[in-house]
């Protein structure tokens, strides 16, 4: 190699380096809170990145041509054996030009199969052209030990059915893009927020995805790897995507379970090439904000070849989507305690109580099916106590609407890396810096709180005539003092901001249906 060479590729790093030290200054200068950009900064920074993203693939060029970078060990890494105890596939379809790819952590128990067996036990009613809901409802029935012949008992769709609340999580975690599974594990909420991050949701972490405090960054690689050749069988694309998922791991020095890969496929952009498409999370937001950045920086520079896959990436400035992603939700019957189940939707009650010395606005015209929580958390239950006693927490309300919605973007209700926290800067001045991390919100009402402007409509296809449409808020206790007290972003009653996702434990879900109004709770 030719002194000349190594100097120009000397020279580009130099030049790169200046380059991101001006993108960082000037991000940093710019980091006021405020809705308004200075729009000579966009400029500039969109003129630094169209400079930077130059000079970085002309030093790709470059080293590709000096160390013949990506001429030796052209697909021959697939045949490195690799045996992850981390993953494993739940799902994987091959196809000719893309893989879709179901991986989950080893100590999460697939029910995939038994499902198909169920399916083939099910007894229709004749008149339904949709056999969706009544699929799920029989893999729920299953692990109650209940019929799955819907001719002799037919599906329950009304407020205080658990089979209509089994159906409204379906549509729920489809939003998220993941499934409901049913099992009979006794799984603790105390790793809730663990479990969510490797894409293994519960009941007790609803509230997390559905504000983004356990989003994911979602990135998109370009690999001068050829498509064909890791999908010529099940065993090569498997140890390619293992492989990556190791090396990334080793790279950021995080958990394996913390990345996912969801699909592998021929690049569109490049003949020849391959894109792959993974996710990662942590159970702590701004740690995935942090690997994500680092992964970014690498990204950029080009891996070493000292790693099993990672340096087949092809450097460039690779941005992230930011989203809650999720493989399952997982439900166990026995996650419901019928014995406290409450129907508001009676005349005579009062309009408020009390819990933990905070007022109690009941959600009328609602039905509540109650968590069996008592048992998922460590500490002793006084938590959930309903007579206003010692240790007991109050009563807060959370929504199910995602970050696609419009309002809840605009009002800052859920959190993310690419939008404002709305009452970020009133909680500083309450609490101070031990709060200045990313938020969650829930509202002390539900009617003119959390519905109806956080929560989304789910329809149940009865038959080809008949569609019942309902509605779904989470009702959660809240550990005192361990929020902010804010107006905003609320329409009646007071948001509480938290950063601490333990700080919150949903322990009934409430069920209208739609044709329904609540009003708005008043004094």
């Amino acid at each position: 190699m030719a002194m000349s060479d190594r100097s120009k590729i000397y020279k580009l790093n130099r030049n790169i380096g200046k380059i991101r030290e001006d993108l960082i200054e000037l991000k940093s200068n710019d980091s006021i809170r405020s809705p308004d950009l200075d729009i000579g900064v966009i400029i500039r920074i969109r003129k630094l990145r169209t400079s930077y993203n130059r000079l970085t693939y002309e030093q790709y060029q470059e080293v590709k041509e000096v160390y013949s970078f990506f001429k030796t060990k052209k697909t021959d890494l697939i045949g490195i054996s690799l045996q992850s105890e981390h993953h494993q596939f739940v799902m994987m379809n091959i196809g000719k030009t893309s893989t879709e790819v179901h991986m989950t952590p080893r100590w999460f128990k697939s029910t995939e199969e038994e499902e198909k067996e169920v399916l083939k036990t099910i007894k229709y009613p004749s008149n339904i052209n949709d056999h969706r809901p009544y699929n799920t409802i029989a893999c729920f029935r299953t692990k109650n030990n209940e019929t799955v012949d819907f001719t002799k008992k037919p599906l329950e769709v009304k407020a205080d059915s658990s089979e209509t609340l089994v159906l409204a999580l379906d549509v729920f975690i489809k939003e998220f893009g993941g499934k409901l599974t049913f099992t009979t594990e006794n799984l603790s909420f105390e790793e809730s927020h663990y479990r969510t991050a490797c894409g293994i949701a519960d009941l007790g972490s609803a509230h997390l995805f559905v504000n983004e405090q356990l989003s994911s960054a979602k990135f998109s690689l370009l690999l001068d790897l050829n498509y064909d050749q890791l999908a010529k069988s099940n065993e090569t694309m498997k140890t390619f995507v293992l492989s990556f998922v190791d090396d990334l791991a080793k790279d950021l020095s995080c958990s394996n379970d913390f990345i996912r890969i969801i699909s592998v496929e021929k690049s569109t952009k490049i003949k020849g090439k391959t894109q792959i498409n993974l996710v990662l999370t942590t159970p702590e937001k701004t740690k995935t904000e942090e690997l994500a950045e680092l992964f970014q920086t690498h990204a950029r520079q080009g891996f070493s070849k000292a790693t099993n896959v990672l340096y087949h990436i092809i450097p460039d400035d690779y941005q992230c989507q930011w989203m809650p992603i999720l493989s399952y939700l997982q439900l166990k019957p026995s996650d419901f305690d019928r014995r406290f189940n409450f129907d508001y939707r009676q005349e005579g009650l009062p309009k408020t109580q009390l819990r933990g010395n905070l007022k109690y606005y009941l959600p009328n015209q609602w039905y509540r099916h109650a968590l069996k929580v008592d048992d998922k958390y460590q500490d002793e239950p006084k938590w959930l106590g309903s007579i206003n006693g010692p240790g007991e927490w109050p009563v807060a309300f959370h929504g199910t609407q995602s970050l696609a919605v419009k309002g809840i973007a605009e009002l800052g209700l859920l959190t993310s890396s690419i939008k404002r926290d709305a009452m970020l800067d009133e909680a500083i001045q309450q609490k101070g810096q031990e709060v200045n991390r990313p938020g969650l919100y829930v509202a002390t009402r539900c009617n003119g709180g959390s519905y109806p402007q956080y929560t989304n409509k789910f329809e149940v296809n009865i038959s080809a005539e008949k569609i019942e449409t309902f509605e779904v808020v989470f009702q959660c206790r809240v550990r005192p003092n361990s929020y902010t007290i804010h107006k905003r972003p609320v329409k009646v009653g007071e948001a509480w901001r938290i950063v601490d996702p333990t700080a919150v434990r949903p322990y009934g879900i409430l069920l209208k249906n739609a044709n329904i109004t609540a009003l708005d709770d008043t004094d």
